[in-house]
């Protein structure tokens, strides 16, 4: 399935993903991170020795959101990979928002509770590849 773009907009932030539609709630991302290699060895006598990984991973994204775009709920699993862009709220006294954006794909989707025809539910979002951060103007 190829992915098109769709926005989910709420207090200012803006994310794009796959075809689906709905209310950003709450976002937990995006981050990264960095692991310690052990490089210790048999001449070491007391403490392990370590050095930065050279690769740093992007951390998944968890999303809440509220929707009731019950027809692309379930697609957004098999969507392909896209970017995955966040536009922060325009700071003070600046004229463009802030924005974060890299590769990204769906890697967990629950439906946590319906009222009505409004559902609402948790998206964790993978992502590959170097994140590109946009300072704003």
């Amino acid at each position: 399935m190829a992915a098109s773009t769709a926005s989910i907009i709420s207090k200012g932030f803006t994310f794009t993903l796959s075809n689906f539609t709905g209310k950003l709630m709450d976002i937990d991302g995006p981050g990264v991170n960095r692991e310690a290699l052990d490089i210790t060895h048999q001449a070491t006598t007391s403490f392990k020795e370590k050095t930065p990984s050279p690769f740093i991973d992007g951390e998944p994204i968890n999303i809440k959101f509220q929707s009731n775009d019950t027809d692309n709920f379930a697609t957004i699993i098999t969507a392909s990979a896209a970017t995955f862009t966040l536009t922060y709220p325009i700071a003070i006294g600046r004229t463009t928002a802030a924005s974060w954006a890299v590769t990204a794909f769906c890697t967990s989707i629950k439906q946590t509770g319906a009222l009505g025809q409004v559902i609402s539910g948790d998206i964790t979002v993978t992502p590959s590849g170097v994140p590109t951060f946009t300072a704003g103007g």
